[in-house]
């Protein structure tokens, strides 16, 4: 969900001056927030890696690759998440404190 709601930020705060921005980021923006609020159409996870894959230095600026590595990043990671939420599951419900599960327990 995190990722969803940074992915649309960024989509939402692009200059608006090339394709790969308006287009491309409020795609897979879309995408992210329908796999976040698990009701994501068949291949909208296979999309979202294949369009963060394609927009890698086609933009004007910097600014979709920025989103894209942040998203192929979060991909890798929490593959299993995605893939659960791609099949309408959430393998858990987390309480957000701004940072993994993992190293918010390390420094506690």
């Amino acid at each position: 969900e995190a990722t969803a709601r940074i992915i649309g930020y960024l989509a939402s705060h692009s200059a608006r001056q090339c394709g790969p921005c308006l287009f491309g980021l409020g795609a897979i923006g879309a995408a992210c927030r329908r796999l976040a609020a698990r009701s994501a159409q068949p291949d909208d996870l296979k999309r979202i890696a294949r369009w963060s894959g394609q927009l890698a230095g086609r933009g004007a600026c910097k600014h979709p690759d920025g989103a894209t590595g942040l998203l192929r990043s979060a991909l890798g990671v929490f593959a299993e998440d995605y893939a659960a939420h791609q099949r309408g599951f959430c393998l858990h419900r987390a309480p957000a404190v701004g940072r993994p599960v993992a190293m918010a327990q390390a420094v506690a």
